[in-house]
């Protein structure tokens, strides 16, 4: 080819454009089977929207610890067992009133954080729980006979 040729093809005109014909026009057409879509349900609620109360985090029946603290140092691991999902029973009968002050207000600050509740059962016996817990049943108030505070015990 030479670059008159090029030339000429670089610059066509439109008349000689339009003078180019195809003589059959094919086209392939592939006709595609319809299918159907399948639906798919979603539901906005969980498969495991249904909890045991009577379940723990580790799927375990709940406990109800018994402690009898002698000492406020032993406040933090009995706290430890309220924020791991149990409920304690607390003895304080061998601890001075001043640290079973001292304990009570420790541990209604975790029950609290943890949204938990906390009962008087009698003189020197609480129970804590977690938030899963209900205490309920008859309770007679604390008679305050020759006490001066609710703290106070009896002397033999």
């Amino acid at each position: 080819m030479s670059i008159k040729d090029k030339w000429n093809a670089l610059f066509e005109t439109d008349d000689e454009m339009e003078t180019t014909s195809y003589d059959t026009e094919e086209y392939n057409t592939y006709e595609q089977p319809y299918q159907e879509e399948e639906m798919k349900t979603t539901s906005k609620m969980g498969k495991d929207n249904v909890v045991n109360i009577k379940a723990n985090k580790n799927g375990n029946a709940q406990a109800i610890e018994v402690y009898y603290p002698r000492v406020f140092s032993e406040a933090e691991r009995i706290g430890q067992v309220l924020l791991d999902g149990r409920a304690v029973v607390l003895n304080f009968e061998r601890m001075k009133d001043d640290d079973i002050r001292r304990f009570i207000d420790y541990l209604a600050g975790i029950v609290y954080a943890i949204e938990g509740d906390m009962q008087r059962v009698s003189t020197d016996v609480f129970i804590a729980t977690t938030k899963g817990f209900v205490i309920s049943g008859e309770r007679e108030e604390l008679q305050m006979t020759n006490r001066t505070s609710t703290w106070d015990r009896k002397e033999d």
